[in-house]
């Protein structure tokens, strides 16, 4: 699935919206890194996005990023990214925030979005696999190629190697 290229740009994420608003927060990885321009002597690549919703009903987006210098990656997170408040219908408008990001790069935030906007599309495909609970593919992934993805989303999350523990475990 391509999440990158052009959108409509109507800000408007209705089944995002009620995804992110039911969860602690939502990554949305694409197969593969994009390096953005201003990274271009660096190791750093964009792996996709990253919304939370806050205590006060605005939605964080934000990027998620890897370290990956060589052959396999040395680190991961996310950025500081922009606030949006959600109306009943979905449509999303830019509020400020103490936290947002100063990168003053409009272009780079709105490449955020146009991944925001494939990925609403996405959800909409009938054809939507679940791949298990909070894990969905598209049509075309070959969901069973990465035997250690598998067997971590087949740990519960009290378990040691959970996601929820990745920290305890480390």
């Amino acid at each position: 699935m391509l999440f990158h290229g052009t959108a409509k740009g109507d800000m408007t994420f209705p089944r995002l919206t009620k995804l992110v608003r039911e969860n602690v927060g939502v990554a949305v990885e694409i197969d593969g890194l994009v390096r953005h321009p201003q990274a271009q002597r660096s190791s750093i690549y964009s792996k996709g996005i990253y919304l939370e919703p806050q205590p006060n009903g605005v939605i964080l987006l934000t990027e998620l990023l890897t370290d990956h210098p060589g052959a396999r990656p040395a680190g991961f997170g996310i950025t500081r990214g922009l606030y949006f408040q959600a109306d009943d219908a979905g449509v999303w408008t830019r509020v400020e925030h103490p936290e947002q990001c100063d990168c003053g790069s409009d272009l780079h935030h709105a490449h955020h979005l146009t991944v925001a906007e494939h990925f609403e599309d996405f959800l909409g495909d009938p054809d939507l696999k679940t791949v298990r609970d909070k894990v969905f593919a598209g049509p075309d992934v070959v969901t069973c190629s990465d035997p250690k993805a598998l067997a971590w989303m087949e740990l519960d999350e009290s378990e040691p190697g959970a996601l929820a523990d990745e920290e305890d475990s480390a």
